[in-house]
């Protein structure tokens, strides 16, 4: 049995916001940042230590990842590469960006660059921006809102060059920003591409770590065809093996044979679950790289944990894993998975000492789940965010219980789209289980209409409403729970702040299953289609 044998040591790292803790759950209840925790010796296993990063929100979780790559670099760099807080499609392009670069991907608000981000960039003395991905919301270019001008305009103002890499939409952004560095050999597979489906986020994000040692471009594609330009990009650049994401449910065995076809070898990495994909492409990238001393990179001695199913913690850790040589697996907020836990056991035998560096804060990734491994607890399966990942569908909220599944409200894929909702900064819709109203997002409050377009309510009014057909009849007592559940059905987070991405849904489902907007026949609550 693997035994919690806590160590705490005596000092504080220099890194801003690091604290060094012990590794208990009250630990990491009390400190929701970034710390170092050497954990202990369990039965015939290695010595582990946690170093966790996790800030108030997204952004500061960023520039805690940010601090750690420039300390791995001597404390200075010239270079960052600055990414929306919003929109993943952009976030996983940039890691072998940052490799090439010897940049952290750094996050920040689509409107605005925050001032301890702006504090960073002076300190460490960078001179160079480059801004991935439009200023575009929504639509082809994926969810979320991208970085804006007035962002570009801050760096100006602060004395750093700004560059900004985008294409006309999430794939073609993905070239051009491969077109920026040269792509490098993963070992004796030769000059070696990443493709991943540009609608889920969790295969390229595990493939990071490995992109950015290696400069291996992450090209998105659509998951039913190769996009003529990534096929033109591989053939121009002489690319002789592409690493597949995922299996045929994020990407066909079409874009597999498509690939083939233009002589380059394929590495599908896919597995049962999103955790068992993890597992697999660090497995890939086991030993096909050196360190600096020519030791053998991604050898697991460190790994990356981050959470499954949400990617704003883990956007900024790919550079840093890159140079630390290690893979990223996946983890729930309360309990390590089973392939995940395999992968950390083999691990633990292999070495003398483990180092697992956690993005997010506990209600990420919490300490009682690691603890919980560490003390040889056996995972339970119903407990994960997801028992089973269909690959191609498994990045949006958990719809609540008694949510109808898709379809049931009737409408097909190819209906004439129907307006329903005025508002154009609508977003996460939902039907109720009765198919009588819609439940949206608008402008950080949650939204009813009926289902013909009539009778929107919001805030107070359209509580009971919502709750009505969602939750049953609650008592006064169960309303809180009841506007919380709902409020994570619809938007799978809290509703603060703005976003003017569109949220799309297929037939009627009752939850949102593409976040990408206005394409012909397919249901949106953008203010502009829906069908019921």
């Amino acid at each position: 049995m693997r035994r919690l044998v806590v160590i705490v040591l005596a000092a504080l790292l220099a890194l801003s916001g690091v604290h060094v803790l012990a590794a208990t759950p009250a630990a990491a209840a009390e400190h929701d940042v970034a710390g170092d925790v050497p954990a202990g010796t369990g039965d015939g296993g290695s010595d582990v230590s946690i170093t966790r990063y996790g800030g108030a929100d997204r952004y500061e979780t960023s520039l805690l990842i940010a601090e750690a790559v420039a300390e791995e670099a001597g404390g200075s760099l010239d270079w960052v590469i600055l990414v929306s807080g919003e929109r993943w499609t952009d976030a996983v392009v940039a890691a072998p960006l940052a490799g090439a670069r010897n940049a952290p991907v750094l996050m920040t608000p689509p409107h605005k660059l925050r001032d301890d981000a702006l504090a960073f960039l002076k300190r460490v003395g960078v001179s160079r921006a480059m801004v991935v991905g439009p200023d575009a919301s929504g639509g082809v270019h994926g969810p979320g809102r991208g970085v804006a001008e007035s962002v570009l305009a801050d760096l100006v103002a602060a004395g750093i060059e700004p560059q900004r890499v985008a294409g006309v939409d999430r794939y073609h952004t993905s070239r051009a920003v491969a077109a920026r560095y040269g792509p490098r050999s993963m070992g004796d597979l030769g000059s070696t591409a990443i493709v991943a489906s540009g609608e889920v986020f969790a295969d390229a994000l595990v493939a990071g770590p490995f992109a950015a040692r290696g400069s291996h471009p992450v090209l998105l594609t659509p998951p039913d065809e190769l996009y003529p330009d990534i096929a033109d990009y591989l053939v121009s650049v002489g690319i002789a093996h592409v690493v597949l994401m995922g299996g045929t449910a994020a990407l066909s065995e079409t874009v597999e044979q498509s690939i083939k076809d233009l002589g380059i070898d394929v590495s599908r990495v896919a597995g049962s679950t999103r955790y068992d994909t993890a597992v697999k492409a660090a497995e890939l990238a086991h030993g096909r790289y050196s360190d600096t001393a020519g030791k053998p990179c991604f050898d697991t001695a460190t790994i990356g944990v981050a959470r499954a199913r949400v990617p704003f913690d883990s956007f900024s850790a790919a550079p840093l894993l890159g140079r630390l040589c290690a893979p990223l697996v996946l983890a729930d907020p309360g309990r390590v998975p089973a392939d995940t836990a395999g992968f950390l056991d083999t691990a633990r035998e292999s070495h003398d000492a483990l180092g697992l560096h956690v993005f997010g804060g506990d209600a990420a990734v919490s300490g009682a789940a690691i603890d919980a491994y560490l003390a040889g607890e056996d995972p339970d399966a119903s407990k994960d965010d997801e028992a089973k990942d269909d690959e191609a569908g498994g990045d949006e909220p958990i719809a609540a219980p008694g949510v109808l599944p898709t379809g049931t409200c009737g409408g097909a894929i190819d209906d004439d789209p129907v307006q329903l909702v005025p508002s154009t900064a609508a977003e996460d819709p939902a039907w109720s289980p009765d198919c009588s109203r819609l439940v949206y997002t608008d402008n950080a409050s949650l939204w009813t209409v009926n289902n013909d377009g009539t009778g929107a309510r919001s805030s107070s009014t359209m509580t009971a409403l919502t709750c009505i057909p969602l939750c049953g009849r609650p008592t006064a007592p169960e309303l809180p729970t009841c506007v919380a559940a709902t409020t994570r059905m619809v938007t799978g987070r809290r509703t603060s702040g703005r976003s003017t991405s569109t949220a799309v849904i297929t037939t009627s489902a009752p939850r949102a299953i593409r976040s990408i907007a206005g394409q012909p026949g397919r249901r949106t609550a953008n203010g502009l289609h829906s069908s019921a």
